[in-house]
């Protein structure tokens, strides 16, 4: 059989690349023709070496191999799981309850702020003579806003069945 390439070498001796270059460096290794190997060649080349040096480095080889292989699927594995807890927080799933019942309270906190300074921010752009019943009037707006707004959170999922 004939095999184009280093590369190919090696896949069909189930070695790496690097092993046949170190093979080469053999004076009695077989030269290719171009880039072209005879494995016949290199079969008869491989009867010709001790046995046990070769079985060690082909088990050593293999058990490197298996251990690179462990590794990138515990690498996969740790990426795919990093991208799925991205999603899930991205699409707030996974948001925790207590960073959204924080995010609540403090969403309330500044809306309920801004509802006692806006009947002053109003008095301010409406005519002197409008002022008072104007400021009266959105706060008498806003705290009925805030009372159908607790009344509204009191009340659990299961009231409006």
């Amino acid at each position: 059989m004939q095999l184009k390439g280093q590369t190919a070498v090696g896949t069909h001796y189930g070695v790496t690349e690097r092993a046949v270059r170190l093979w080469m460096k053999d004076p009695l290794f077989p030269q290719p023709v171009g880039d072209v190997y005879d494995t016949d060649k290199i079969d008869a080349w491989r009867a010709t070496r001790p046995k046990e040096k070769d079985s060690e480095l082909s088990q050593a080889n293999a058990a490197l191999s298996l251990q690179l292989k462990q590794y990138k699927v515990a690498r996969e594995k740790e990426a795919a799981l990093k991208a799925q807890r991205e999603r899930e927080v991205y699409e707030g799933t996974l948001l925790p309850r207590k960073v959204w019942e924080s995010f609540v309270a403090g969403l309330l906190a500044n809306l309920a702020d801004w509802c006692d300074q806006f009947p002053e921010l109003i008095e301010n752009q409406m005519p002197r003579q409008h002022r008072r019943k104007v400021r009266e009037w959105a706060e008498q707006q806003l705290n009925r806003m805030r009372d159908q707004m607790a009344e509204d959170l009191k009340r659990t999922p299961e009231d409006d069945s």
